[in-house]
């Protein structure tokens, strides 16, 4: 199953769905799982209804990250696995 943890500010979320007054003015976190019993998004579907979170794509900017697949086998090379 895919899961999704993020944290968003209540009011936001309450434009999604409606919250209790006491969640509007925190910073809530949130698990979100995809349902595999849903068919998945065609070409021609309109995207204007995609929910956008703070903190999706908060590393698309980052200057050392532009080649992820480089910077990942930097990352983990050296590493050592003793057993």
């Amino acid at each position: 199953m895919q899961t999704l943890r993020a944290r968003v500010e209540g009011k936001r979320l309450n434009t999604i769905i409606k919250l209790p007054a006491a969640f509007l003015n925190k910073t809530l976190e949130i698990d979100v799982y995809l349902d595999e019993d849903t068919p998945t998004q065609t070409k021609n579907e309109d995207k204007s209804s995609t929910i956008s979170f703070d903190s999706f794509g908060m590393w698309k900017d980052r200057a050392d990250m532009t080649d992820v697949e480089s910077y990942t086998r930097n990352i983990r090379n050296g590493r050592r696995f003793d057993c």
